[in-house]
């Protein structure tokens, strides 16, 4: 199981059996969350255009991080269907959909 935790806003593991949070996954502040197929989608807040503000990873494998989108963003808006990403860009604006089958993995 995940949950967002944390004055950070971080995404840890959580253990059920014992209620424990027993490993970082994803640091700094995460605003936004989705579940979908097996990945947790989430955005963060950034300033630097060169950072990844949206990216997914499977719950217990944090080496499956995969960044989706970069740019600067105050967190953004997110959603995730059976088969679509959507977004609203908070700083650059527009709002934006991507087909979920065009993803890897």
């Amino acid at each position: 199981a995940w949950r967002e935790t944390n004055a950070e806003g971080a995404i840890v593991l959580w253990d059920s059996a014992n209620g424990a949070c027993d490993r970082l996954v994803v640091g700094g502040r995460v605003w936004k969350l989705a579940w979908a197929d097996g990945w947790i989608y989430f955005t963060r807040s950034l300033t630097r255009k060169s950072e990844p503000w949206i990216a997914r990873i499977r719950p217990r494998d944090p080496s499956s991080l995969e960044p989706l989108v970069f740019g600067r963003s105050k967190g953004g808006s997110l959603a995730v269907g059976p088969s679509t990403l959507a977004w609203l860009d908070d700083c650059d604006g527009g709002a934006f959909t991507l087909a979920l089958a065009a993803l890897p993995g």
